[in-house]
């Protein structure tokens, strides 16, 4: 099922609704007390193409798989030029199931075996104007991570939406979604899913698609430098 239509729908209100709005535009840090051992397993699972251009990590906590989202170069062999590339991987069970959290005493619950784990890999070309687009636009979310606003909200859905890229200086800069997410952010979740669902489609389909997402993401992007 393609999530482009949410993005697009999304990208045509006016500025002025995003800046209207009194819930959190900008990303935060990555939550200090996560789990070590759960990042260490997902990294180690799903981590397995270079994710320079961007990166994009959704973990559903206890609803669905993990997934994650890579968007890099390969280097060319002699006198071609480098050619891009975008990674989805997904794990063939939850690993969060893996992870031992105390409550098995109570649910009667068992670690899943992370060894009988899989990664479910799937690669697809990328045209160098959309990584461009979307590195863009994660570098610009990234630089304005600043403290959740919202301190004092639950987070009830378990949703943890992860954003990394690395800037010109060689830095990784990583950052998550808030607790109470504004639109313009939630657009920035649906161009995740939507490189997903570029990867899932056949070949034939892919140029149009990812012309609508380099068209989102440069739209996202003029809205976030000039708001």
């Amino acid at each position: 099922m393609s999530i482009l239509r949410p993005v697009l729908l999304s990208l045509v209100v006016a500025s002025r609704a995003f800046a209207a709005e009194g819930i959190s535009g900008h990303l935060v840090p990555t939550d200090p007390y996560s789990t070590p051992s759960y990042r260490k397993l997902y990294e180690k699972k799903l981590f397995v193409t270079p994710g320079d251009a961007a990166r994009f990590v959704y973990l559903p906590g206890a609803v669905d798989p993990e997934m994650v989202i890579s968007v890099y170069s390969r280097r060319a062999q002699s006198g071609q030029p480098a050619t891009y590339w975008v990674t989805l991987t997904k794990p063939s069970a939850r690993l969060w199931l893996c992870i031992h959290t105390g409550d098995e005493q109570f649910t009667g619950r068992k670690d899943l075996d992370p060894k009988t784990v899989r990664t479910l890999k799937a690669d697809a070309l990328l045209p160098v104007s959309t990584v461009r687009a979307i590195h863009n636009l994660w570098l610009a979310m990234l630089e304005q991570t600043a403290p959740d606003p919202c301190v004092d909200c639950l987070l009830v859905d378990g949703y943890t939406e992860i954003f990394s890229a690395v800037d010109s200086h060689g830095k990784l800069r990583r950052a998550q979604m808030p607790t109470s997410p504004s639109k313009q952010l939630r657009c920035l979740v649906d161009l995740g899913f939507g490189l997903a669902d570029y990867v899932n489609r056949a070949p034939a389909e892919r140029p149009q698609i990812a012309h609508k997402i380099e068209r989102a993401a440069a739209a996202l992007q003029n809205h976030v430098t000039h708001r």
